[in-house]
Order: C-alpha cells, then structure tokens, then sequence
C-alpha cells in the first residue's frame, strides 16, 4: 500500500482548519494510507480541540512542543523528522484541496526517476470560500534556479515530494530557512526534477494573516510593510545566505547557475557583483513586482 505523509504546521487557524482538514478526507485516492504530522506552533485558540477531532480519521500524530517557531522553521522541523513514506506534501491550516490533488500528483510523479518534486496552480479565495482569481499564475512559471530565489513561485502547500526528495532534503545542513518551500525548490531544481501543473488543485486562501494578501491595505501601507519586511534581521540577507549555502551543499548544479550564485553570495560586500546581478540575463521573473524588488534589494546589498 501507498503511503502518504502530510505535513501540517498549525497556529491559531481554528478559523478554516475544519474546511481544510475535511478536504484531505475527501481525496480520491484507492489503496493508500494517508497519515498526517501535525506541529502546533503555540496556538492559544481552539485549534488543538479540532485536531483531536480528526485524530482518528487523518491518523494525526500531534507535536505540541509550545515553542514558536514561526512557519518556515516549523515546516523544516517536519520535514526533517518525517517518517519513511512514499510521497509528502506540505499543506496550509487555510486551504481547501480539490479532492484529487493528491492522485494527479502520485501519478504523474510515479511516471518518474530520482527526486522529484510536483506542484500546481491553485484558484485565490476569499474568508468565504468564494472564487477571487481562477488561477494565480497566469503564465508557467520560470523553472530555473535564479528565477525561483527572485520570485519564489511555489508555495509549499501545493508541492508533493517523492521518498528520494526528502530522503535528500533531510541531510542537508542549513542554519538560515528564509521559507521551507523555498530550499525545497532550490534544492530540487538543482539536483532533481521539478513538475508543475497549470490547472488550479486547491483554493489557496487569501486574508490579512497570510504571504499573498494585501487586500484591505493601502499603497502606502503596502509599500511600508515591504520595506519593513527587507530591512528586518530576520529576512534581511536571507537569499544571499541561502545562495552561499547552495553553493556549499550542492555538486550537481549547472554552470550558469553556479555563476549567477557565485555573484550573489558576494552582493553584501562588493559593489560591482550587485550590479552584475542586477543586469545579468539570469536575473528573469514572470512577476515584475518581484524582479523589482528583488534588484532594488541587491543594489542595496540586503537580499
């Protein structure tokens, strides 16, 4: 029997947790045992009393370490623990899953070798489950090393790994997680095979609390959240630390993106590097607010 391993991090989503947990439910699958790893990231809501109410139904096994992690090191910490399986997939407290987002995913992936990571499209919708946009990306997104670590296409909820993937993931050794979605996709692109589907597999939901929203803000307010995000210690050099570690960790790379990652691990110290980056032909997005941000960010050395 197949098996399935869903990696949940949880906070405060008493909200939509229920809508989104029903969702795994209702996968199509035959013959395969989903079971799910939950790490709550210190709720203080009823978010814990929901969980147990799937227990059973999901096989959850709960991780209350109350400590705050925040989501990209939660996910990791999932990630790294998880248990042999044959395929993972990361999923958000929010969402709502098409009921065959896991079976279009598994087969597709089991037409392949080696490492391999799946993700897709997904449909924006509101707190009321209602239809904002039909398909968040409009055009494939650019599937190279460079564009990802300027724009960051996929999120983690709508990737599905295979056993090799992880297994790989799991041995890498990395102190900075700008996002968990992130290193997986840089990793896989460089050593494996990334897939994307264009049809929408999930309703990705957009409210005040999470990455994609800015409904409710206003330019200016929008405009001061950026720069606050950029000049946090936290975020700030967090693309150039993972391109160091890339370059560290990572053999099997191509010789363009080996350059390109050479160039912007020297962006925080040296002027000519920031305007190679800049003007190099690598330096390519489908988002122009991305790519936007992204040059202004290494010009100023704290991407």
């Amino acid at each position: 029997m197949i098996k399935v391993t869903i990696l949940l991090s949880t906070y405060n989503g008493e909200k939509y947790l229920r809508k989104q947990l029903d969702s795994i439910c209702n996968q199509d699958l035959q013959n395969v045992k989903i079971s799910m790893i939950v790490r709550d990231d210190g709720s203080r809501d009823n978010t814990i009393c929901i969980l147990e109410d799937y227990k059973e139904k999901l096989n959850i096994e709960l991780i209350e370490d109350k400590c705050n992690l925040g989501s990209a090191k939660s996910f990791w910490k999932l990630l790294k623990e998880a248990p042999k399986s044959d395929y993972y997939a990361f999923v958000d407290q929010d969402d709502i899953w098409d009921s065959n987002k896991l079976s279009v995913a598994i087969n597709r992936i089991k037409e392949l070798n080696g490492r391999v990571l799946w993700f897709s499209n997904c449909r924006l919708i509101s707190d009321d489950d209602s239809i904002i946009k039909e398909k968040l990306h409009e055009e494939e997104p650019i599937l190279s090393i460079p564009s990802q670590l300027i724009c960051g296409s996929a999120q983690g909820c709508s990737m599905i790994l295979n056993f090799e993937a992880v297994e790989y993931l799991k041995g890498i050794a990395i102190e900075r997680i700008p996002m968990h979605d992130l290193v997986a996709m840089e990793y896989i692109l460089g050593t494996g095979m990334v897939v994307y589907d264009d049809i929408p597999r999930f309703g990705y939901r957009v409210h005040s609390n999470n990455a994609v929203a800015k409904a409710g803000k206003s330019f200016f307010e929008q405009k001061k959240a950026s720069l606050h995000s950029w000049f946090d210690k936290k975020n700030r050099g967090a693309v150039i630390s993972l391109a160091k570690n890339i370059l560290y960790n990572c053999e099997g790379i191509k010789q363009d993106d080996r350059e390109f990652l050479e160039l912007l691990a020297e962006c925080e110290s040296n002027l000519f590097c920031r305007l190679r980056i800049v003007f190099h032909p690598l330096t390519k997005a489908r988002s122009k607010a991305a790519l936007r941000s992204f040059r202004i960010r290494v010009l100023l050395g704290i991407a």
